[in-house]
């Protein structure tokens, strides 16, 4: 790209204060280029949404540097409003799922050194309510683990924190009851997790074979793990989902443009991280190529 403009948007307390030691160097990658910059830092939760919506129209790309969680704040406030200003994505945060789908570089300032040189790549995205994401959407086991992990304990541990956090909720399982419909696909259980995605990993934990996902078709790939009777069988989903085993008896998937899930009871759920508040129907949209991220030209699904 042939930027002359950009807004900078930095959550300074993600990835063990990664962004504020590397902030400096980022602002100077762009400056040399001759790249204008605003910079807007992030004190609480939804100010990289608000500051996108408010700044992102004003600018050639708004780059935001944080998580998978400051990231969905961005999409947010860009596709919120309506804007095709294209995002690019310096990955700072404790897990970067998305970053590990974009293929983007785990060095701060050669990722922003790829953003000037990338291009703007249409993307799908999600619509929950009047909420968006990025890759993924969750329920049930792990879902609240991003979330409810502490600033302090990911700054402390990082990735190893979200670990000791999943193994601690595998012995707080509540199964729902309920049926999914996907396009023409209908299947009903008791589920203890399920996820509306469009990556290769989920949550650091899970992975997805590339062969399967095309992050750019429309379609989300969706999966439904059944109730385990005990940690014997709970402990097999696991391996089974980890191992790409799938689809089984016990783990449901399917491919659809548009997920209806109706529950007997309200439940939580998580986008790309985040919480959100869920309700007994919901229903997920894929928004085909609605969104642009800067890629490097040469990009491929990793």
């Amino acid at each position: 790209m042939n930027l002359k403009s950009v807004l900078i948007i930095a959550n300074p307390v993600a990835g063990k204060l990664a962004v504020e030691k590397n902030l400096p160097g980022i602002k100077e990658v762009f400056n040399k280029h001759g790249i204008d910059i605003r910079t807007e830092l992030t004190e609480k939760r939804f100010d990289a949404r608000d500051l996108a919506a408010k700044y992102g129209k004003d600018h050639e790309a708004v780059v935001c540097v944080g998580g998978d969680g400051t990231l969905n704040e961005v999409l947010c406030g860009i596709a919120g409003t309506g804007l095709k200003t294209p995002i690019g994505y310096i990955p700072a945060g404790t897990t970067n799922d998305f970053a590990s789908t974009l293929g983007l570089s785990s060095d701060m300032t050669e990722a922003a050194e790829n953003i000037i040189r990338g291009v703007p790549t249409p993307w799908d995205i999600g619509k929950f309510g009047d909420r968006y994401f990025s890759y993924v959407a969750s329920f049930g086991a792990f879902t609240d683990t991003s979330y409810a992990t502490s600033q302090k304990m990911k700054n402390r541990f990082g990735h190893s924190a979200y670990m000791m956090s999943s193994l601690k909720s595998l012995f707080h399982i509540k199964p729902v009851k309920m049926e999914v419909t996907c396009g023409d696909t209908v299947f009903s259980g008791n589920y203890m997790f399920g996820a509306v995605c469009n990556s290769t990993s989920i949550g650091g934990l899970f992975p997805l074979d590339p062969k399967t996902v095309d992050v750019r078709d429309g379609l989300f790939e969706t999966f439904c793990v059944e109730n385990a009777a005990n940690i014997f069988t709970l402990l097999k989903r696991v391996a089974d989902f980890k191992g790409m085993k799938y689809p089984s008896d016990t783990i449901h998937c399917a491919k659809a443009s548009r997920i209806t899930i109706s529950a007997e009871e309200e439940m939580d759920w998580s986008l790309d991280g985040e919480y959100a508040a869920g309700g007994k129907e919901v229903v997920i949209e894929n928004l085909k190529q609605y969104a642009s991220f800067i890629l490097d030209p040469d990009w491929k699904l990793c």
